[in-house]
């Protein structure tokens, strides 16, 4: 992929093709009744072989003009939108660029079809804010790709293993919430620890799970800390993680959840293993969004700002387009426990 400055004009196209500058123009804007079907294909494969990319932003950039900032959101779930956090993070950093004059662009796309990302074949944006869920396959290459649209990137959550300057991340206090949650877990008296999540790979639920462990090893006494992933936060899922993890060892005193889908599914297997909670069990999620005060009893979980995340994501893109520097490389908002009826 080439660089920025280097990449394909129309020139270079047309030149190739031996024809003008204009035919190629009307090629890529779909101007096409004047021009003959063996030209448009002759000029369509070079634009493949050339890697030409229109560039909207560089003709909005001459016009002291920015229009469009966009969300690449790199994640294998087809239905990643319908999570919570991405759903709120996702309409904070829309809601911001709305009241900022901007339109929001955004692309939900698997890995192994990042090539064929219209956001990056055909680049309408002036800057881009970036979300993966884990660690992905081909991660290395669709990095350089990203850094190599000469574009200043946001990058929500977790870091992308990018050596450009141009780039800032916003992200949440995961290690603080997870923190909190564990140290109320041990005074409360729990020995027995299990944390339970569908997506351990995710940098954000590494960062708790480091938090819990450090909090465990550091405490007076001695208290075990287990790791039990599931394959997804529905309930099939938690209760047959959970089934098999209690065929081979002894009930846990508290779980804390990856998220409060997987903490009201963990509720509900323990009530039909007739395992009172917080009595028997205590359990905890993450996220408190508000259908975490619906369980029965209510459940105990750490309050994120996503929403809030991706509003200021918006404000930190939107001021360097304005000044052309991020005035803070790293930006992390604070989580807070919610103390619920589950601990």
């Amino acid at each position: 992929m080439q660089n920025k400055r280097n990449r394909a004009t129309l020139k270079d196209v047309a030149a190739q093709a031996r024809v003008s500058v204009m035919t190629v123009s009307n090629v890529v804007n779909g101007r096409v009744k004047s021009v003959s079907p063996a030209t448009r294909a002759r000029i369509a494969d070079l634009i493949q072989q050339l890697n030409y990319r229109p560039d909207s932003a560089a003709r909005n950039l001459k016009l002291s003009r920015h229009t469009a900032i966009g969300m690449i959101l790199l994640n294998e779930n087809p239905v990643s939108l319908s999570d919570p956090f991405i759903a709120n993070l996702t309409a904070g950093l829309s809601s911001h660029a709305n009241k900022s004059g901007y339109s929001f662009v955004l692309e939900c796309i698997a890995p192994e079809y990042f090539d064929s990302c219209p956001m990056i074949r055909n680049l309408q944006t002036d800057g881009l804010c970036v979300l993966k869920g884990r660690d992905l396959p081909r991660e290395q290459d669709i990095v350089e790709t990203i850094a190599s649209l000469g574009q200043p990137i946001v990058t929500l959550v977790a870091p992308l293993p990018c050596h450009e300057n141009d780039v800032c991340l916003v992200r949440q206090d995961d290690r603080g919430g997870s923190e909190a949650l564990t140290r109320m877990l041990i005074d409360k008296g729990a020995r027995r620890i299990l944390f339970l999540s569908p997506a351990l790979t995710c940098p954000a639920i590494h960062q708790r799970v480091e938090a819990a462990q450090a909090v465990c090893r550091h405490n007076g006494e001695v208290v075990q800390f287990d790791i039990l992933a599931t394959e997804g936060p529905e309930y099939d899922a938690v209760e047959q993680a959970l089934a098999d993890y209690l065929d081979r060892a002894p009930a846990p005193d508290a779980v804390m959840a990856g998220n409060d889908q997987t903490a009201v599914a963990a509720l509900r297997f323990f009530s039909d293993r007739g395992l009172a909670v917080p009595e028997g069990v205590r359990v905890t999620g993450f996220n408190g969004f508000d259908f975490w005060r619906c369980s029965l009893p209510v459940l105990t979980t750490v309050k994120s700002p996503a929403f809030a995340l991706g509003a200021r994501a918006g404000e930190a893109l939107l001021r360097r387009l304005e000044t052309g520097v991020f005035a803070e490389r790293e930006i992390v908002l604070p989580t807070s426990l919610m103390a619920g009826e589950t601990t």
